[in-house]
């Protein structure tokens, strides 16, 4: 029976997800803010699932959290396209850059981490809390600052564009190497993932180009594409335990296949409806709260059937995302930097 209901929860996300689905022979966007928008709410789901716990993890869960790794490369990626986006149209980008930047990506990180420690000190009967732990954010965000950081100082440099790209994409797979061998948790748990950084700022300059190419050849390259993807996947299941070459460059090349997959076969989709609007508007409150919901059900201490269980975490995720993005929107109205 668990099975039964876990299909049908997974299911009614396929449907919301494929739900006013068109193809659109005319679209001239690539990669633009309401298909990356949708894409990171769609992998933020994704990613939900590659963390609920041992004991409340299933089969059905536990392949398609198998592709949070992508989803992770996706969100890297569309951060430093978004950023190249930006920074093209409007010249002073760059004077404000922080400004605009920080409050959005600290504001609600610092919120959900001040629940989260007050949660922890309830479950755990430890009531010590600190200003450190307070401002110990989210690592994930701690490494795409660094990434904002490397991209503000590098285009502060007068070089062309081009070796800007460049520069960028070097220093971020120097850092995802040295991370991998030295385990100096440079970019934190995401040596693979991080190279979306770097493939995202390849990606912009060449958006014509690559746009141009995709619709010319739309069927030929989706069909092609899938195949590679499957063929790469299967290599990846068997030799993803082989050091450096099957744990990291074949992780990184089936990422990459993947999103390629997945951009070539977007240039003639829309996808796009309230519901997936709405989780896409609220994916990185997401990615943040997922961990409060997995303290406030320990809290809790009731004992769930493992589909029962996940469907509670997607409620309360939903749920506490869109209240603290409310949050985030009205404090960052008040102080003019909506």
């Amino acid at each position: 029976m668990d099975n039964v209901i876990m299909i049908l929860f997974v299911g009614l996300l396929f449907g919301i997800i494929i739900w006013q689905m068109k193809y659109d022979v005319e679209k001239k966007d690539f990669l633009s803010l309401s298909d990356t928008t949708i894409i990171k709410g769609i992998f933020s789901l994704v990613v939900v699932l590659v963390h609920i716990p041992n004991m409340y993890g299933n089969e059905i869960q536990d392949i398609i959290g198998s592709f949070a790794c992508v989803g992770v490369t996706f969100f890297f990626l569309s951060s430093a396209y978004g950023l190249q986006t930006s920074k093209s149209k409007n010249k002073n980008y760059l004077n404000d850059f922080w400004k605009k930047r920080l409050p959005k990506i600290l504001l609600p990180a610092i919120i959900i981490n001040i629940i989260l420690n007050v949660l922890k000190k309830i479950v755990y009967n430890d009531f010590s809390i600190t200003f450190l732990s307070l401002i110990n954010i989210n690592r994930w965000v701690v490494v795409l600052l660094l990434f904002y950081l490397i991209f503000y100082i590098v285009n502060k440099i007068k070089i062309s564009e081009r070796s800007k790209d460049y520069l960028i994409v070097t220093i971020i797979v120097l850092l995802s190497i040295v991370d991998y061998f030295t385990k100096l948790k440079l970019v934190a748990s995401w040596p693979t993932e991080s190279i979306g950084f770097a493939l995202g700022i390849l990606i912009y300059r060449r958006k014509d180009k690559i746009l141009e190419i995709c619709k010319k050849y739309y069927k030929r390259n989706s069909v092609l594409l899938v195949i590679c993807s499957l063929i790469m996947g299967l290599c990846y299941l068997k030799y993803k335990t082989v050091f450096f070459y099957g744990e990291y460059v074949l992780k990184i090349i089936l990422s990459i296949i993947i999103l390629i997959t997945i951009m070539q076969i977007n240039v003639k989709l829309n996808l796009g409806n309230k519901i997936l609007n709405f989780i896409g508007k609220i994916s990185y409150e997401i990615y943040l709260f997922q961990y409060v919901s997995f303290l406030f059900l320990k809290l809790l201490d009731i004992k769930f059937t493992s589909s029962v269980y996940i469907i509670i975490i997607f409620i309360i995720t939903f749920i506490g995302s869109y209240i603290i993005k409310r949050i985030d929107d009205y404090i960052l109205e008040k102080i003019g930097i909506l």
